[in-house]
């Protein structure tokens, strides 16, 4: 007899990393990573605070996997043979 499984879900979420997602944390150890190459540690750290402020609540307002959409809604990539430009909202053949 089958039985129920509770899925999680934040199953297909990005691993996290100390407090921010993964797509973040790059970000963050690039920024970081710049202020000390540029000597300006304290810069760095204000442009990571507003950074993560910013994306989190830009993230929170999308539905999950938006960022991997963005290139075919502003057609920097094909969508497939018939519809070459996905930034199209209607299609009429």
């Amino acid at each position: 007899m089958l039985q129920a499984v509770e899925i999680p879900e934040d199953i297909d979420s990005l691993p996290q990393v100390l407090m921010w997602e993964l797509d973040e944390f790059g970000i963050v150890v690039v920024l970081f990573y710049a202020g000390l190459i540029a000597h300006e540690l304290l810069y760095s750290l204000g442009a990571i605070y507003l950074f993560t402020r910013f994306y989190s609540r830009f993230k929170g307002e999308r539905l999950a996997g938006f960022h991997l959409h963005a290139p075919y809604r502003l057609g920097l990539i094909p969508l497939n043979a018939r519809f070459p430009n996905g930034g199209i909202l209607e299609y009429h053949s």
